[in-house]
C-alpha cells in the first residue's frame, strides 16, 4: 500500500469509525442512564405501593383495636414510624426527611407515606431497602462487553469498506499512471525523430524525404494534441453545431493521414457520398480521425483501409489486421484501454476510441462495430443529423 493510500484509508476510518462509535458509545450510556432510572422507578414504586398497604394495615388494626405488633413488611425493606411531632416511634435510627415523598441517604432508597393519619399514633410511615447496584454493575459489564466487540466488527467493517472504496480510485489512479507514461512515450518518438531531422537539416542536409518525415512528425504530433485538448478542454469549448458536407470533411482527412499510412505501408481507399449534416465540424472531424488513425494503427502492413460515406448516412473505416474478439468489444471504448497493447505495432493512448463513443453519446448517433475473418469495420451512424 502506498503513502497515498495509507493516508486515505487512516483518515476514512479515523472519519467512519471515530463518529460511528462516538454515536454508540452516547446511545448505550443513554440506555445505561434509562435503565438506572427504570430500575430506581421501579424500586421506589414498590416501596410506595407497600408503605401505602402498612399504612392501610395501621388504619383497620386501629379500627379492630389491635397493636403495632401486628404489621408485616417485605423482609427487604426496613420500617421506620413516627409520630405527629416527628418523634421515631420504631426502626432505624436514620436522619430521613419527611418533608419528601422519596429519598435517598446513606446507600439507602426510602419513601414516605403519611396516610395513617395518626391511627395508633403513627403519622408517617418510612420504608427503606438497600440501593442494589449488583444489577446495574452486571448491565455496565454487558454493556461494555458489547460495545468492544461492536467497536471491533465495526473497526473490520470499515477496513472492508474504505478498501471497497478505495478500490475504484486506486485503478483510475493506475490508469492515469499508465496514461502519462504511454503519453510520454507517444511525445518522445516523434520528438526524439523530429529533433534528429532538424539536426540534419541544420547541417545542410536538406531533401525532399527529410522534409516529408518533418511533416509526418508534425501530424503525428497534431493529432495527439487534437485528442488531448478535445479531452482535457472540452468542458469549456462551446459546441457550434452547422451545416457542412461529411462526405468532403472525409476525403480531406483521408489526405491528411494519407503519408502516415503511407509510413506503414498501408493505402488509404474511399467511396464517399455528398452528405450534408448539422454537427460540430469539430467533433465530426475527432470521429474520423481517430478511426482513420485506429486503423492505421493496428492493420496489417501491405493492406488498405476503406474510408465510407453512405448516402443513409453512415460512415465506415474498415481495415485489415487482428480480429476483435466478441468480450472485447464494449472494452475498446473504455477510456484508457489499448487492445493487444504488447502487440507489434500496437501502440496509442488508449483514449481515441473512448472519444469517438462520448461524441456519438452527446449526439446520440449509433455505433457499428464488426470484427470477423480478419477484417474489422467500425461505422457511426449521422443520418439523423442529415439537413
Amino acid at each position: 500500500m502506498v503513502e497515498y493510500e495509507r493516508g486515505s484509508l487512516l483518515r476514512f476510518l479515523g472519519l467512519y469509525l471515530g463518529s460511528t462509535l462516538l454515536l454508540l458509545g452516547i446511545i448505550i450510556a443513554l440506555f445505561y442512564q434509562n435503565s438506572q432510572k427504570s430500575l430506581l422507578e421501579s424500586a421506589y414504586l414498590r416501596l410506595e405501593v407497600e408503605a401505602g398497604e402498612i399504612a392501610k394495615e395501621i388504619v383497620l388494626a386501629h379500627m379492630h383495636g389491635q397493636t403495632l405488633t401486628a404489621l408485616h413488611h417485605p423482609i427487604d425493606a426496613h420500617l421506620t414510624l413516627y409520630d405527629i411531632e416527628g418523634r421515631r416511634i420504631a426502626g432505624l435510627e436514620a436522619p430521613f426527611d419527611l418533608t419528601i415523598r422519596r429519598g435517598e441517604i446513606e446507600g439507602l432508597l426510602y419513601v414516605v407515606n403519611d396516610s395513617a393519619f395518626g391511627h395508633l399514633g403513627i403519622d408517617h410511615i418510612v420504608l427503606s431497602m438497600e440501593k442494589n447496584l449488583q444489577s446495574l454493575e452486571s448491565l455496565k459489564g454487558y454493556l461494555l462487553l458489547g460495545f468492544a466487540l461492536l467497536a471491533l466488527l465495526l473497526g473490520l467493517f470499515s477496513y472492508l469498506l474504505s478498501r471497497l472504496f478505495l478500490r475504484p480510485i486506486k485503478e483510475e489512479i493506475k490508469r492515469i499512471d499508465s496514461f502519462i507514461k504511454n503519453a510520454t512515450h507517444e511525445l518522445n518518438t516523434p520528438l526524439t525523430a523530429l529533433l534528429a531531422t532538424a539536426k540534419s537539416l541544420q547541417k545542410g542536409e536538406v531533401d525532399e524525404k527529410k522534409i516529408s518525415r518533418l511533416l509526418l512528425i508534425a501530424k503525428q504530433i497534431e493529432h495527439l494534441y487534437s485528442d488531448l485538448s478535445y479531452l482535457f478542454f472540452k468542458d469549456i469549448r462551446h459546441q457550434e453545431d452547422r451545416f457542412f458536407d461529411l462526405g468532403e470533411l472525409a476525403r480531406s482527412r483521408a489526405l491528411y493521414f494519407e503519408e502516415l499510412a503511407n509510413n506503414r505501408a498501408l493505402f488509404i481507399q474511399t467511396t464517399l457520398h455528398s452528405l450534408e449534416i448539422k454537427m460540430d465540424e469539430v467533433l465530426a472531424e475527432r470521429i474520423i480521425d481517430n478511426l482513420l488513425s485506429n486503423a492505421i494503427k493496428y492493420a496489417h502492413a501491405g493492406t488498405s483501409i476503406e474510408l465510407i460515406v453512405q448516402k443513409e448516412g453512415w460512415l465506415y473505416v474498415q481495415n485489415e489486421g487482428a480480429e476483435i474478439p466478441q468480450e472485447e468489444g464494449e472494452k475498446i471504448f473504455e477510456r484508457y484501454y489499448r487492445f493487444h497493447p504488447s502487440s507489434k505495432g500496437a501502440s496509442g493512448l488508449g483514449i481515441g476510441l473512448s472519444i469517438i463513443k462520448e461524441i456519438t453519446l452527446s449526439y446520440h448517433l449509433p455505433l457499428f462495430l464488426s470484427s470477423k475473418e480478419g477484417k474489422t469495420r467500425l461505422g457511426v451512424d449521422f443520418s439523423s443529423l442529415i439537413s
